[in-house]
Protein backbone atom coordinates (compact mmCIF):
# COMPACT_ATOMS: atom_id res chain seq x y z
CA UNK A 1 0.00 0.00 0.00
CA UNK A 2 1.61 3.60 -0.98
CA UNK A 3 0.10 6.17 1.94
CA UNK A 4 1.35 9.11 3.86
CA UNK A 5 4.97 8.14 4.82
CA UNK A 6 5.65 5.69 2.20
CA UNK A 7 8.86 6.08 0.30
CA UNK A 8 7.87 7.71 -3.17
CA UNK A 9 8.15 5.00 -5.98
CA UNK A 10 10.18 5.44 -8.78
CA UNK A 11 9.68 7.42 -11.93
CA UNK A 12 9.28 5.26 -14.98
CA UNK A 13 8.19 6.67 -17.96
CA UNK A 14 8.94 6.50 -21.76
CA UNK A 15 9.59 10.07 -22.51
CA UNK A 16 9.93 13.77 -20.93
CA UNK A 17 7.33 16.16 -23.05
CA UNK A 18 8.32 19.41 -21.43
CA UNK A 19 11.60 20.10 -19.40
CA UNK A 20 14.64 18.03 -18.35
CA UNK A 21 14.39 14.39 -17.46
CA UNK A 22 13.92 13.59 -13.61
CA UNK A 23 15.59 10.01 -12.81
CA UNK A 24 14.89 10.05 -9.13
CA UNK A 25 13.76 12.58 -6.53
CA UNK A 26 16.41 14.71 -4.85
CA UNK A 27 16.63 14.80 -1.36
CA UNK A 28 16.09 18.46 0.73
CA UNK A 29 13.47 19.37 -2.59
CA UNK A 30 9.96 18.76 -2.73
CA UNK A 31 7.91 17.47 -5.66
CA UNK A 32 4.13 17.40 -6.14
CA UNK A 33 3.53 14.30 -9.05
CA UNK A 34 0.25 15.06 -10.86
CA UNK A 35 -1.22 12.60 -12.90
CA UNK A 36 -3.60 14.30 -16.21
CA UNK A 37 -5.03 13.61 -19.24
CA UNK A 38 -6.09 15.41 -22.34
CA UNK A 39 -9.87 14.34 -21.60
CA UNK A 40 -10.39 15.40 -18.58
CA UNK A 41 -12.01 18.99 -18.20
CA UNK A 42 -10.79 19.76 -15.02
CA UNK A 43 -7.19 19.28 -15.96
CA UNK A 44 -6.71 22.44 -18.31
CA UNK A 45 -7.26 24.99 -14.88
CA UNK A 46 -5.66 22.38 -12.25
CA UNK A 47 -2.46 22.70 -14.83
CA UNK A 48 -2.71 26.25 -14.60
CA UNK A 49 -3.18 26.44 -10.84
CA UNK A 50 0.37 23.78 -11.04
CA UNK A 51 1.98 26.56 -12.62
CA UNK A 52 1.51 29.56 -10.08
CA UNK A 53 2.13 27.06 -7.46
CA UNK A 54 5.40 26.25 -9.82
CA UNK A 55 6.17 30.16 -9.71
CA UNK A 56 5.65 30.81 -6.29
CA UNK A 57 7.55 28.19 -4.43
CA UNK A 58 10.43 27.49 -6.79
CA UNK A 59 12.90 29.41 -3.87
CA UNK A 60 11.57 26.94 -1.73
CA UNK A 61 12.68 23.98 -3.39
CA UNK A 62 9.41 23.15 -5.12
CA UNK A 63 9.36 21.17 -8.57
CA UNK A 64 5.96 20.41 -10.20
CA UNK A 65 5.78 16.80 -12.53
CA UNK A 66 2.66 15.97 -14.74
CA UNK A 67 2.78 12.80 -15.91
CA UNK A 68 0.42 12.19 -18.58
CA UNK A 69 -0.77 8.55 -18.25
CA UNK A 70 -4.00 7.99 -19.21
CA UNK A 71 -4.59 9.04 -22.83
CA UNK A 72 -7.08 6.98 -24.89
CA UNK A 73 -5.48 6.59 -28.28
CA UNK A 74 -4.58 3.59 -29.73
CA UNK A 75 -0.84 3.88 -30.29
CA UNK A 76 1.54 5.95 -28.38
CA UNK A 77 2.78 7.81 -31.27
CA UNK A 78 -0.70 8.91 -31.19
CA UNK A 79 -1.06 9.69 -27.61
CA UNK A 80 1.91 11.51 -27.73
CA UNK A 81 0.62 13.54 -30.86
CA UNK A 82 -2.52 14.62 -28.83
CA UNK A 83 -0.32 15.36 -25.80
CA UNK A 84 1.67 18.06 -27.87
CA UNK A 85 -1.00 19.47 -29.34
CA UNK A 86 -3.11 20.22 -25.69
CA UNK A 87 0.00 21.43 -23.95
CA UNK A 88 0.97 23.67 -27.27
CA UNK A 89 -3.31 25.24 -26.92
CA UNK A 90 -3.45 25.11 -23.20
CA UNK A 91 -0.59 25.71 -21.45
CA UNK A 92 1.84 27.10 -24.14
CA UNK A 93 4.16 28.99 -21.35
CA UNK A 94 4.13 25.77 -19.20
CA UNK A 95 6.46 26.08 -16.54
CA UNK A 96 7.11 22.37 -15.30
CA UNK A 97 8.24 18.54 -16.64
CA UNK A 98 5.67 16.49 -18.25
CA UNK A 99 6.26 12.81 -18.58
CA UNK A 100 4.63 10.37 -20.31
CA UNK A 101 3.75 6.66 -19.92
CA UNK A 102 1.99 5.01 -22.52
CA UNK A 103 3.24 0.96 -20.87
CA UNK A 104 0.74 1.62 -17.56
CA UNK A 105 3.89 1.22 -15.34
CA UNK A 106 3.14 4.93 -13.69
CA UNK A 107 -0.23 3.52 -13.00
CA UNK A 108 1.23 0.34 -11.39
CA UNK A 109 3.96 2.15 -9.34
CA UNK A 110 1.77 5.19 -8.33
CA UNK A 111 -2.11 4.56 -8.65
CA UNK A 112 -2.92 1.18 -7.93
CA UNK A 113 -1.08 0.99 -4.82
CA UNK A 114 -2.73 4.05 -3.61
CA UNK A 115 -6.03 3.08 -4.57
CA UNK A 116 -6.56 6.16 -7.06
CA UNK A 117 -9.02 5.66 -9.62
CA UNK A 118 -8.88 8.55 -11.47
CA UNK A 119 -7.65 12.18 -12.36
CA UNK A 120 -6.45 14.31 -11.16
CA UNK A 121 -4.47 13.25 -8.64
CA UNK A 122 -1.75 14.71 -6.67
CA UNK A 123 1.05 13.20 -5.11
CA UNK A 124 2.95 14.99 -2.71
CA UNK A 125 6.87 14.03 -2.22
CA UNK A 126 8.75 15.70 1.04
CA UNK A 127 12.35 16.38 1.15
CA UNK A 128 13.30 13.02 2.64
CA UNK A 129 11.54 11.19 -0.39
CA UNK A 130 8.75 10.20 1.15
CA UNK A 131 4.86 10.80 0.60
CA UNK A 132 3.40 13.31 2.36
CA UNK A 133 0.07 13.48 0.56
CA UNK A 134 -2.21 11.95 -2.38
CA UNK A 135 -5.38 13.35 -3.46
CA UNK A 136 -6.91 16.34 -5.09
CA UNK A 137 -5.21 18.60 -6.77
CA UNK A 138 -7.64 21.40 -4.99
CA UNK A 139 -6.01 20.40 -1.54
CA UNK A 140 -2.53 21.64 -2.31
CA UNK A 141 -2.97 25.33 -1.64
CA UNK A 142 -3.11 24.41 2.30
CA UNK A 143 -1.20 21.17 2.52
CA UNK A 144 1.78 22.31 0.31
CA UNK A 145 3.15 25.23 2.78
CA UNK A 146 2.94 22.82 5.48
CA UNK A 147 5.20 19.78 3.79
CA UNK A 148 7.32 22.73 2.69
CA UNK A 149 7.94 23.92 5.90
CA UNK A 150 7.78 20.30 7.23
CA UNK A 151 4.86 20.44 9.54
CA UNK A 152 2.80 18.73 7.64
CA UNK A 153 2.93 14.71 7.71
CA UNK A 154 3.50 14.98 11.60
CA UNK A 155 -0.03 16.81 12.02
CA UNK A 156 -3.06 15.12 13.71
CA UNK A 157 -4.80 16.19 10.58
CA UNK A 158 -2.33 14.75 7.75
CA UNK A 159 -2.89 11.81 9.87
CA UNK A 160 -6.54 12.17 9.55
CA UNK A 161 -6.99 12.95 6.62
CA UNK A 162 -4.63 9.64 5.31
CA UNK A 163 -6.75 7.60 6.74
CA UNK A 164 -10.10 8.96 5.77
CA UNK A 165 -8.92 8.79 1.96
CA UNK A 166 -7.86 5.12 1.83
CA UNK A 167 -11.14 4.25 4.00
CA UNK A 168 -13.22 5.85 0.70
CA UNK A 169 -10.81 5.35 -1.69
CA UNK A 170 -10.19 1.60 -1.45
CA UNK A 171 -13.84 0.36 -2.28
CA UNK A 172 -14.27 2.31 -5.11
CA UNK A 173 -10.26 1.16 -6.62
CA UNK A 174 -11.55 -2.46 -5.86
CA UNK A 175 -14.76 -1.96 -7.70
CA UNK A 176 -13.03 -0.52 -10.26
CA UNK A 177 -11.36 -3.65 -10.55
CA UNK A 178 -13.75 -5.62 -10.54
CA UNK A 179 -15.46 -3.90 -13.18
CA UNK A 180 -12.34 -3.46 -15.56
CA UNK A 181 -12.94 -6.88 -17.67
CA UNK A 182 -16.48 -5.24 -19.21
CA UNK A 183 -15.12 -1.86 -19.96
CA UNK A 184 -12.45 -3.46 -21.87
CA UNK A 185 -15.11 -5.98 -23.82
CA UNK A 186 -17.31 -2.81 -24.54
CA UNK A 187 -14.79 -0.48 -25.86
CA UNK A 188 -13.22 -2.89 -28.10
CA UNK A 189 -16.87 -3.78 -29.18
CA UNK A 190 -17.34 0.10 -29.99
CA UNK A 191 -14.27 -0.21 -32.01
CA UNK A 192 -15.62 -2.95 -34.13
CA UNK A 193 -19.28 -1.60 -34.32
CA UNK A 194 -20.51 -4.50 -32.21
CA UNK A 195 -23.83 -3.27 -30.84
CA UNK A 196 -25.12 -5.80 -29.48
CA UNK A 197 -22.21 -6.76 -27.33
CA UNK A 198 -21.62 -2.88 -26.26
CA UNK A 199 -25.01 -3.49 -24.86
CA UNK A 200 -24.25 -6.74 -23.25
CA UNK A 201 -20.93 -4.96 -21.50
CA UNK A 202 -22.86 -2.11 -20.10
CA UNK A 203 -25.87 -4.12 -18.60
CA UNK A 204 -23.49 -6.67 -17.33
CA UNK A 205 -22.08 -3.02 -15.85
CA UNK A 206 -25.30 -2.10 -14.63
CA UNK A 207 -26.36 -5.23 -12.78
CA UNK A 208 -23.17 -4.87 -11.13
CA UNK A 209 -23.25 -1.62 -9.93
CA UNK A 210 -26.10 0.72 -10.62
CA UNK A 211 -24.85 4.11 -10.86
CA UNK A 212 -21.73 2.80 -13.03
CA UNK A 213 -18.43 5.11 -13.82
CA UNK A 214 -19.24 3.64 -16.68
CA UNK A 215 -21.23 6.92 -17.26
CA UNK A 216 -18.47 9.00 -15.72
CA UNK A 217 -18.85 12.64 -17.67
CA UNK A 218 -15.14 11.97 -18.76
CA UNK A 219 -16.62 8.66 -21.11
CA UNK A 220 -17.96 9.94 -24.06
CA UNK A 221 -20.66 7.88 -25.91
CA UNK A 222 -21.35 10.08 -28.68
CA UNK A 223 -19.27 8.15 -31.02
CA UNK A 224 -22.23 5.33 -30.95
CA UNK A 225 -24.91 6.02 -34.08
CA UNK A 226 -27.52 7.66 -33.09
CA UNK A 227 -30.11 4.79 -33.82
CA UNK A 228 -27.62 2.55 -31.47
CA UNK A 229 -27.58 5.34 -29.17
CA UNK A 230 -31.53 5.59 -29.15
CA UNK A 231 -31.95 2.06 -28.65
CA UNK A 232 -29.62 1.40 -26.30
CA UNK A 233 -30.72 4.68 -24.36
CA UNK A 234 -34.51 3.25 -23.91
CA UNK A 235 -33.61 -0.02 -22.89
CA UNK A 236 -30.33 0.92 -20.48
CA UNK A 237 -32.00 3.93 -19.14
CA UNK A 238 -35.26 1.79 -17.57
CA UNK A 239 -32.53 -0.57 -16.69
CA UNK A 240 -30.64 2.04 -14.76
CA UNK A 241 -33.94 3.38 -12.84
CA UNK A 242 -35.22 0.11 -12.11
CA UNK A 243 -31.63 -1.03 -10.07
CA UNK A 244 -30.96 2.48 -8.97
CA UNK A 245 -35.17 4.02 -8.50
CA UNK A 246 -34.84 7.61 -7.89
CA UNK A 247 -36.25 7.43 -4.31
CA UNK A 248 -33.55 4.94 -3.21
CA UNK A 249 -30.45 6.09 -1.00
CA UNK A 250 -27.88 4.86 -3.65
CA UNK A 251 -25.65 7.55 -5.27
CA UNK A 252 -26.51 8.48 -8.91
CA UNK A 253 -24.09 11.52 -9.95
CA UNK A 254 -22.54 9.16 -12.63
CA UNK A 255 -25.22 6.65 -14.06
CA UNK A 256 -28.44 9.59 -13.63
CA UNK A 257 -26.55 12.16 -16.25
CA UNK A 258 -26.61 9.41 -19.24
CA UNK A 259 -30.17 8.78 -18.96
CA UNK A 260 -30.84 12.50 -18.45
CA UNK A 261 -29.20 13.14 -21.80
CA UNK A 262 -31.23 9.99 -22.99
CA UNK A 263 -34.06 11.56 -22.36
CA UNK A 264 -32.96 15.19 -23.62
CA UNK A 265 -32.03 13.92 -26.70
CA UNK A 266 -34.98 12.17 -27.16
CA UNK A 267 -37.08 15.96 -26.41
CA UNK A 268 -38.21 15.47 -23.28
CA UNK A 269 -36.67 17.78 -21.62
CA UNK A 270 -38.75 17.88 -18.55
CA UNK A 271 -37.65 14.20 -17.42
CA UNK A 272 -33.72 15.41 -18.39
CA UNK A 273 -34.08 17.91 -15.96
CA UNK A 274 -35.58 16.10 -13.41
CA UNK A 275 -33.29 13.30 -13.28
CA UNK A 276 -30.21 15.55 -12.99
CA UNK A 277 -31.91 17.19 -10.27
CA UNK A 278 -32.31 13.78 -8.79
CA UNK A 279 -28.32 13.51 -9.36
CA UNK A 280 -27.68 16.61 -7.68
CA UNK A 281 -29.32 15.73 -4.84
CA UNK A 282 -27.22 12.67 -4.22
CA UNK A 283 -23.98 14.12 -4.03
CA UNK A 284 -25.21 15.15 -0.47
CA UNK A 285 -26.06 11.42 0.56
CA UNK A 286 -26.92 9.68 2.81
CA UNK A 287 -24.04 7.75 1.82
CA UNK A 288 -20.61 9.63 2.28
CA UNK A 289 -18.98 10.85 -1.10
CA UNK A 290 -15.53 12.02 -0.99
CA UNK A 291 -15.23 15.78 -1.53
CA UNK A 292 -12.64 15.51 -4.67
CA UNK A 293 -15.84 13.72 -6.18
CA UNK A 294 -18.19 16.49 -5.44
CA UNK A 295 -16.31 19.02 -6.78
CA UNK A 296 -15.16 16.77 -9.69
CA UNK A 297 -18.93 16.09 -10.77
CA UNK A 298 -20.93 18.88 -9.47
CA UNK A 299 -19.80 21.53 -12.41
CA UNK A 300 -20.72 18.69 -15.24
CA UNK A 301 -24.34 18.14 -13.64
CA UNK A 302 -24.90 21.61 -13.03
CA UNK A 303 -23.80 22.59 -16.66
CA UNK A 304 -25.95 19.71 -17.92
CA UNK A 305 -29.18 21.06 -15.88
CA UNK A 306 -28.69 24.67 -17.53
CA UNK A 307 -28.90 23.15 -20.72
CA UNK A 308 -31.51 20.77 -19.94
CA UNK A 309 -33.73 24.21 -19.52
CA UNK A 310 -32.51 26.37 -21.62
CA UNK A 311 -34.28 23.80 -24.16
CA UNK A 312 -37.36 23.15 -21.76
CA UNK A 313 -37.69 26.78 -21.87
CA UNK A 314 -35.84 29.03 -24.02
CA UNK A 315 -34.23 30.48 -21.20
CA UNK A 316 -32.00 29.62 -18.30
CA UNK A 317 -33.97 29.57 -15.09
CA UNK A 318 -31.54 31.32 -12.50
CA UNK A 319 -32.23 31.04 -9.14
CA UNK A 320 -32.45 27.72 -7.69
CA UNK A 321 -30.29 27.00 -5.12
CA UNK A 322 -28.89 23.47 -3.94
CA UNK A 323 -27.01 23.18 -1.03
CA UNK A 324 -24.47 20.58 0.10
CA UNK A 325 -22.93 20.20 3.76
CA UNK A 326 -19.69 21.92 2.22
CA UNK A 327 -21.09 25.24 0.52
CA UNK A 328 -24.26 26.27 -1.29
CA UNK A 329 -24.49 26.08 -5.28
CA UNK A 330 -26.29 28.08 -7.24
CA UNK A 331 -27.62 26.80 -10.41
CA UNK A 332 -27.24 29.99 -12.79
CA UNK A 333 -27.01 30.62 -16.68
Amino acid sequence: MLRMGSPAPSIKVGDWLRGEPLADFHPGKVYIAQFWATWCELCAAEMLELMQLQEKYKDSGLEVVGIAADEDAPTAVEARTKLDAWLAEKCPDLNHRIAFDFTGEMKKLWREPSFCVGVPTSFVVDRDGCIAFIGHPSQLGEVLPKVLNGSWRTSKKAKAADHERIATSEPLAREQALKKPMDDRFWAAVKLEDWKTALWAIEQGIALMPDDQLFHPANDHSRLPPAERFAMGKELSEHILALNPPQGDSPKFRSYPAVARYYHENGNNDRAIELVEVALTSLDGPEPIPAELKEQHLPHLLQALAKYRGASRGRYETGRRFDFSHRSHVARA
